[in-house]
């Protein structure tokens, strides 16, 4: 089992989870898709997390960062997630029914305020929260 903490002042930022294959983006449920009356299931089940790799588009194309890492984060179903405040910069939010998460990070850790997570909980995008990898570490604990 794994725990994810802020790197920076060492808060615990998920309960205990386990790793397990990331479930395609295209395949996950949508609030708006839901019948009347249903609530939307996150895209990862409770107690588990997957590693996401993004790539960032033209990146290749400034000198030095061909061939760099993709982006890294850990995507955790929202119930998993602890002592994370919504970052309150206009964009960051943005989204008709929630937070769809085009904008970077718009979780912050509560404890330092380090921007951590990125929350996606819009009525077009699956229900997740994405740890962003720079900004947590992965530590063995729970069970």
């Amino acid at each position: 089992m794994v725990v994810f903490r802020c790197r920076n002042c060492q808060a615990v930022l998920s309960r205990a989870v386990r790793e397990v294959e990331l479930p395609e983006y295209d395949d996950a449920p949508l609030p708006f898709r839901m019948p009347e009356g249903h609530d939307c299931p996150p895209r990862m089940a409770p107690g588990t997390f997957a590693v996401e790799y993004l790539s960032v588009p033209g990146l290749d194309q400034y000198p030095g960062l061909q061939g760099a890492m993709p982006v890294v984060q850990f995507v955790l179903c929202p119930q998993d997630v602890l002592r994370l405040e919504p970052i309150r910069l206009g964009s960051r939010r943005a989204g008709c029914c929630g937070p769809m998460g085009l904008d970077g990070a718009n979780l912050a850790c509560a404890g330092c305020r380090t921007e951590a997570a990125v929350e996606t909980a819009d009525c077009a995008t699956p229900q997740q929260i994405a740890l962003l990898a720079p900004a947590v570490e992965r530590t063995t604990g729970g069970g």
